[in-house]
C-alpha cells in the first residue's frame, strides 16, 4: 500500500463528454454524399461496418466481379443513407 501516491486537488473531468466516433473509414465516409461508391480490400468489411454502425450510416456493398479468381478481393461500398448525423 505504500506505492499508490495520494493526489489532492486533481480536478473531475466535465460531465459533458462529447461521443467519440472514431475509426479508419470515418473521414472517407464524412467527405461522402449518398449515392457516392469507393472500392475497398474485402478484409476491411468487418472495420467498415463496425464505422458505419457507429455513426448511423446505411452502406451496400458488393464484390468487384474482376476480384472473383484473383488472390486479393476488393468490393465496391454505396453510401445509402445517413441515419443520424453525430459528432
Amino acid at each position: 500500500m505504500s506505492e499508490i501516491k495520494i493526489e489532492k486537488e486533481v480536478p473531475l473531468p466535465s460531465g459533458n463528454r462529447k461521443i467519440r466516433r472514431f475509426g479508419k473509414w470515418v473521414g472517407l465516409f464524412r467527405n461522402m454524399v449518398v449515392g457516392d461508391s469507393f472500392i475497398a480490400p474485402a478484409m476491411s468489411l468487418s472495420s467498415i461496418y463496425a464505422s458505419c454502425k457507429r455513426n448511423g450510416w446505411k452502406v451496400k456493398i458488393r464484390v468487384q466481379p474482376d476480384s472473383f479468381r484473383s488472390k486479393e478481393r476488393f468490393v465496391r461500398v454505396w453510401l445509402l443513407k445517413v441515419i443520424s448525423k453525430k459528432i
